[in-house]
């Protein structure tokens, strides 16, 4: 969250999307119920993990990016068990985002 103002949300997830860290940047307004938020994570451990069957054929995904009206929402791995999930304002650019969490996950 320190890297840009337009980051909502970041967290730390099991690769069976339980939250293990993180959370809302103070002061921002969930678009979602709590128990939505849960469900949200729950249902991006399940898309990451949709994208390991073809592995084997094209390779393992370095990130996901899906825009909705209101949000971005980027997942990336951080290790074979491990997920970060941001949520940003759309207007932030993607490539930024990626680009500054693989460089923290490298460093981390």
């Amino acid at each position: 969250m320190k890297t840009d103002n337009n980051i909502r949300f970041v967290v730390v997830l099991s690769n069976y999307g339980e939250k293990i860290a993180g959370g809302f940047r103070p002061n921002i307004e969930s678009f979602l119920s709590p128990d939505e938020v849960q469900m949200s994570l729950f249902y991006a451990g399940q898309r990451w993990d949709t994208r390991t069957h073809l592995v084997h054929r094209i390779g393992k995904a370095k990130y996901s990016v899906t825009e909705y009206e209101k949000v971005k929402q980027f997942t990336l791995p951080i290790d074979e068990k491990h997920l970060l999930l941001i949520s940003a304002e759309t207007n932030m650019p993607s490539d930024k985002i990626i680009e500054n969490a693989f460089r923290l996950i490298k460093q981390n």
